[in-house]
């Protein structure tokens, strides 16, 4: 007999006179080769849907179990037992391709105790470690309930272990044959272990035992983690043509849906993880290929899922979304070519689908650009649209946008623009917004976006990226300018905030790049004299944030007007004496970067306008003069410096100017001393003081007319030596150059003094402990030998004498100087003090 209806009807007969029984009470007792003829009999007649009649097929599983048990127990040839259990998987798995109905309740404890005897994880071979894991999950996806004599525990403890037996399997093999055989296993028992989980938790309202919720709490999570962290990645890449597709995705979607209704399921996160691994798309096009059954699963695994995913951006409830979801999809044509079109008309879900699977991948590739124009034509322009529709619509449009080289070629595309942005810009934005940069990219690209709605867009980024600007940068100008406008006012609190930290981002994007600097400095010059006016002592945030951008970036030009209007608006603010100590110094440093500007433009309009200010000056004066040194004194003092050197270049006359005392100077060089920035620019200051011209000019000393006054000087002159003494090579060779500045300011205005100043045992020490003479040095040494020499009566030193005086130990010194200059090439240090030593041979 060589049909299949002939077999069937003989496999009927067996059935219908108890062979099958006779079979399976014989096999128990014979020998091994029987039990291999009758197993060879079970394989044939378990391809026929008569052997699963009359209880026939359960027959013959429990005998082999009973067999199985047996042999396992005795530790007999475990090639027999090898057979046993592949006959058992083949009746088993045969009934669900046959799609009979196999009723397993008789056989579900045998099966249970058999699996936990053979203890999966220590059987020697794949092959029975992957049928006797299937044998399990069969019967467990098929236990419609369970006997309260279950022992519900140790089912737990072995769907643990087959779990654990497959996942050792799948990442420690190295056959893909083996590796993609566990995988599939490894899903079915994920499959099965979800659904006996979920038949726990409607147990559990009749108080199950602390310690099983415990246990299946555990199980519920090591499956929750094996779908995440090992079969979701593989899947997405993996070959499955080798196995039963629909058997596998059968399991796969079904493990899913369960995993939606487990309590120990972070819903949120799988959702996430399924959208970022491509899953929304994969699975839509798989409800084309598959059985309505399957279909329909799939359709409301995609309903959880973007359920899950929109419960935060749209206004709708969860569980309405879903159904709303379900439907729609379940009317979704079943071929793929038609969803372009379907998307014209509505396709709402559809759209939301891609919406999702772009925001996870970055694909937009189901619907074309054309049908989305073709959808934003018929939105409706003066009635209220849903956050469903015109929110994924807009980024997915946007995103296909860009996708195209020439998007304004396509039929009605610019109809379609400016139709979105009329009907968003009398919408709250904010409903419609999707924090993505491909929006933001679109928006600064798109020449028909109105700058009302690109303010609005821009300002949703920066809150929602809390200031994070990197990603906008190509689009420079704009970034800036809109930051610079939002910062100069107007703007709720939070977004200023924002922007005053994307500002800060954009200082540190712009540092290493010369020429994206020189852009946004030229954007920053101009808009400053507005943001510095709109300065407000009880919020100065976000001029503190423009004044950090403007006082490190310069761009290569400038117009003046804008130099001399933020000039004006500096002092206004400093005049205002605002107490914040940080923010006072990114005042006086732009203060001082401002005169820069405007002298190298030849413009002497700042510096007017600083030095005909007395109260400014005076300000200058407590900041920098202040006994608590700090980084405001220090600018302060650079200031004041650089006033009476600009002063000096442009010949501008001051009318009052701040008049300082000779205490004043050696308080400052004091309080300094801590300090080595503010002591050079407390040295600096001095020498420029004492170089400067009484008439006109804006800093003055008063003139040295008492006895106490002359006490200063010696002091000053003293704590000069001093600071030389305790300093770094560069504050000693300033110091020298002060030193000069101070003999000859001495010999002009304190001339009884220079004897005094030119013996002091603190010139001899400096020298002494001098270890390389610089060219500084040499002026000093030159200068304090010339007024020596007009000051004092020193005696050449005569050979006969019992000892040297200390001033001629110094020309001593002074003569192995001479040496070291002209073996290091200084010769015209050399020359000139080795002239001024000559005057006392």
């Amino acid at each position: 007999m060589t049909g299949d209806s002939e077999r069937g009807v003989v496999v009927q007969e067996l059935v219908k006179f108890d062979v099958i029984s006779t079979m399976c009470d014989v096999m128990q007792t014979s020998d091994e080769d029987f039990v291999k003829i009758v197993l060879e009999c079970f394989d044939i007649l378990s391809n026929y849907k008569e052997f699963y009649e009359n209880r026939a097929a359960i027959l013959a599983v429990q005998a082999m179990l009973r067999l199985c048990y047996c042999i396992n127990k005795s530790l007999k040839d475990l090639t027999l037992l090898e057979k046993l259990v592949q006959s058992i998987w083949d009746v088993l798995v045969r009934s669900l391709k046959l799609n009979v109905n196999l009723d397993t309740d008789c056989i579900f404890q045998q099966v249970v105790f058999f699996v936990k005897n053979l203890n999966l994880q220590n059987l020697p071979k794949n092959k029975l470690k992957f049928a006797a894991a299937t044998i399990l999950n069969i019967v467990l996806q098929k236990q419609a309930v369970l006997d309260e004599n279950t022992d519900v525990e140790m089912i737990i403890d072995i769907c643990h272990n087959a779990l654990k037996s497959m996942i050792q399997i799948f990442k420690y093999n190295d056959d893909d044959d083996i590796i993609l055989i566990a995988a599939d296993t490894l899903c079915s028992t994920c499959a099965s272990s979800s659904r006996f989980c979920l038949m726990q938790d409607v147990k559990e309202q009749s108080q199950v035992e602390l310690k099983t919720c415990e246990k299946k709490d555990d199980l519920e999570i090591y499956v929750y983690d094996t779908m995440m962290d090992i079969l979701i990645p593989y899947i997405k890449t993996a070959n499955l043509s080798r196995i039963d597709l629909n058997g596998f995705y059968r399991n796969f979607i079904f493990c899913l849906n369960n995993m939606y209704q487990m309590k120990n399921c972070n819903k949120d996160n799988l959702s996430n993880h399924l959208t970022n691994n491509g899953y929304l798309k994969h699975f839509l096009y798989l409800t084309t290929k598959i059985s309505e059954n399957l279909r329909r699963s799939i359709c409301i695994l995609l309903s959880r899922v973007l359920s899950i995913l929109g419960k935060t951006a749209f206004s709708i409830e969860t569980e309405k979304l879903a159904n709303s979801l379900h439907q729609s999809l379940l009317e979704l044509p079943k071929d793929s070519s038609k969803w372009s079109e379907a998307s014209k008309k509505d396709g709402t879900t559809l759209i939301i689908l891609l919406y999702y699977h772009f925001l996870g991948t970055q694909e937009c590739d189901v619907v074309s650009l054309e049908s989305l124009v073709a959808r934003i034509m018929i939105l409706p322009k003066s009635m209220p649209i849903s956050d469903l529709i015109l929110k994924p619509l807009w980024l997915i449009f946007a995103a296909a946008s860009l996708s195209q080289p020439h998007p304004n070629l396509i039929y009605q595309y610019e109809n379609a623009v400016n139709r979105l942005t009329s009907i968003l810009q009398h919408s709250e934005v904010s409903e419609y917004y999707t924090h993505h940069i491909d929006l933001l990219r679109y928006c600064l690209k798109c020449p028909n976006i109105s700058p009302d709605l690109l303010k609005s867009v821009l300002n949703l980024w920066l809150i929602e990226s809390d200031g994070d600007i990197k990603p906008l940068i190509f689009c420079c100008d704009k970034i800036v300018q809109h930051l610079l406008i939002v910062i100069h006012g107007g703007y709720p609190k939070p977004i200023v905030d924002a922007a005053v930290k994307g500002l800060r981002h954009l200082m540190q994007i712009v540092k290493d790049d010369e020429q994206l600097t020189d852009q946004v400095a030229n954007i920053m010059w101009r808009i400053l004299p507005d943001i510095l006016a709109s300065y407000h002592s009880d919020d100065v945030v976000h001029v503190e944030t423009a004044l950090e951008l403007a006082n490190n970036i310069r761009p290569s030009t400038i117009p003046v007007a804008f130099v001399i209007r933020s000039a004006y608006n500096i002092i206004n603010i400093i005049l205002k004496k605002n107490v914040d100590l940080t923010f006072m110094t990114l005042i006086l440093s732009q203060a001082y970067i401002l005169l820069e500007a405007a002298m190298s433009c030849k413009s002497f309009e700042v510096i007017e306008a600083y030095i005909n200010n007395l109260w400014l000056l005076k300000q200058l004066y407590q900041y920098g003069f202040s006994k608590q040194r700090s980084e405001l004194s220090t600018a302060s003092i650079k200031l004041l410096t650089f006033i009476i050197y600009c002063q000096k270049e442009s010949s501008v006359q001051c009318q009052k100017p701040l008049t300082i005392q000779i205490k004043n100077l050696v308080e400052l060089l004091t309080y300094a001393r801590e300090s080595p920035g503010c002591i050079i620019n407390g040295i600096q200051f001095i020498c420029k003081l004492l170089t400067s011209n009484d008439d006109g000019s804006a800093v003055i000393l008063q003139n040295i007319a008492t006895d106490v006054d002359d006490m200063y000087l010696i002091n000053l002159y003293e704590i000069h030596h001093t600071i030389h003494a305790q300093g770094h090579p560069l504050t000693q060779d300033i110091i020298c150059q002060s030193l000069v500045t101070l003999l000859r300011f001495c010999n002009d205005k304190a001339a009884k003094l220079m004897s005094y100043l030119c013996t002091v045992m603190s010139t001899y020490d400096l020298i002494f402990s001098t270890q390389h003479p610089s060219c500084h040095f040499v002026e000093f040494v030159t200068t304090w030998l010339h007024y020596r020499k007009a000051n004092c009566n020193d005696i050449p030193w005569n050979p006969k004498a019992l000892f040297k005086t200390p001033f001629d130990e110094v020309l001593d010194k002074l003569k192995e100087y001479l040496k070291i200059l002209n073996n290091k090439g200084m010769k015209d240090d050399y020359l000139i003090l080795k002239i001024s030593l000559s005057a006392f041979e």
